[in-house]
């Protein structure tokens, strides 16, 4: 009778650590804190998880109050370390998106919300004869009120591309009539870089302090 009194125990004994053990819930690690998410863009919800079986099932939940009320991003999401979620119409600074799974779950750092960024444009020819010469990777500005077209490459046209570069600079205030502000001096090894700029393509070009520079 010991004998089998003390089998019931130890077996009770082993139930009870088995049925304790939970299994902890994914920590998200984006989106985090810094993070603006525009409405209607498509961002990938990141977690980890050394917990869970690769089989396992995430439900994802979407916060615009800081975490006092939730609605569901989705109920069951496969356990791959990530989810794209499309972004709803409820622009916050107060963001949060919680993983479940068990019973358990983790909450993310708050992220913003802003408005959808997505616009609709049209393109028109403005004219189909410009008064430049055909060129590839120019530099395009805008800067006080105007358009500026900077430099390009044609290796083909020797007359306006002597030496495949050019650094003109071209102004319009309407993207039709175009002004010659400054000629191509890049046009043989005289060329003074002390004095003005080399020809180029494909160039970074920025307005910085109320002037453009290539």
């Amino acid at each position: 009778m010991l004998r089998v009194h003390v089998s019931i125990l130890l077996a009770s004994a082993i139930w009870v650590g088995m049925t304790s053990k939970s299994v902890a819930a994914p920590a998200p690690s984006s989106p985090a804190t810094g993070d603006t998410w525009a409405v209607g863009s498509q961002h990938r919800v990141i977690w980890t998880s050394t917990d869970l079986a690769s089989d396992a099932k995430i439900r994802l939940d979407f916060s615009a109050d800081g975490g006092k009320t939730w609605s569901e991003i989705v109920a069951t999401a496969p356990n791959t370390g990530q989810f794209v979620w499309r972004i709803p119409n409820a622009m916050t600074r107060e963001g949060r998106v919680r993983l479940s799974t068990g019973g358990t779950s983790e909450v993310s750092e708050s992220f913003a919300v802003i408005p959808s960024q997505a616009r609709s444009y049209r393109w028109k020819n403005i004219t189909t004869k410009a008064a430049f010469a055909p060129r590839d990777g120019a530099g395009a500005l805008v800067f006080r009120d105007k358009l500026w077209f900077l430099g390009g490459w044609n290796p083909g046209d020797k007359k306006h591309f002597p030496r495949i570069c050019n650094n003109e600079v071209w102004s319009s205030a309407d993207g039709a009539n175009w002004v010659l502000e400054k000629p191509n001096t890049f046009l043989d090894r005289t060329f003074d870089s002390g004095k003005d700029w080399e020809g180029r393509h494909t160039a970074g070009y920025a307005v910085f302090k109320d002037r453009a520079t290539p």
